[in-house]
């Protein structure tokens, strides 16, 4: 095992699960910074997006979903992060190993405040956003997020190349199904 692992997994277990959320909300560019972590993990991804949006789903009854992204658990392993708000507003995130279907472990984050929520607004799964941005690019989904943008409800998804794990993010209208802005990034390599 190379250092720069080494260093990568004392950073992970020091950081826990905050840091692993952190990792869904960091961005440059408008683009997640994640392309070093997937640089490593994403070649052993068996379990697509669809079926972890699924799983989580079934792991929390009457759920949808709010974000999904790929990251590593402490072994270095791939893992699925999903976050699903159920019908009372509750938050969980939802861990899919992303080598086989199997969960790892869900956990309550917290109730929804008063207001609509982004989920109340989409029209579209994002399954469905997924495919709008996935059939003319070349690479596997490793993020999909449900968000307000310009005044819009957005479903913004990351698509990874595998070969040079460069990341493409796309907004997708959460409505119409549209997509509305593309970001790019590069990997970082030290």
């Amino acid at each position: 095992m190379g250092l720069k692992r080494t260093v990568r997994r004392r950073r992970l277990l020091r950081a826990g699960l905050v840091g692993v959320l952190s990792v869904s909300i960091l961005t440059l560019s408008g683009c997640r910074d994640e392309t070093e972590e997937h640089e490593e993990v994403l070649p052993m991804v068996e379990v697509p997006y669809s079926t972890a949006i699924r799983q989580s789903l079934a792991e929390v009854p009457n759920s949808h979903l709010v974000s999904l992204g790929l990251g590593e658990d402490q072994d270095g392993e791939p893992v699925w992060h999903a976050e699903v708000l159920a019908e009372d507003g509750t938050r969980h995130l939802v861990r899919v190993d992303a080598s086989r279907v199997r969960v790892h472990g869900t956990e309550t984050l917290e109730r929804d405040g008063a207001g609509a929520s982004p989920r109340e607004r989409a029209k579209i799964l994002p399954e469905e956003a997924a495919r709008e941005v996935t059939e003319p690019d070349f690479g596997k989904v490793t993020a999909i997020e449900l968000r307000r943008r310009d005044h819009r409800v957005v479903w913004t998804v990351d698509v990874t190349t595998i070969k040079d794990d460069h990341v493409r993010a796309y907004d997708v209208d959460a409505r119409t199904g549209k997509v509305l802005d593309l970001r790019s990034a590069s990997p970082r390599h030290d």
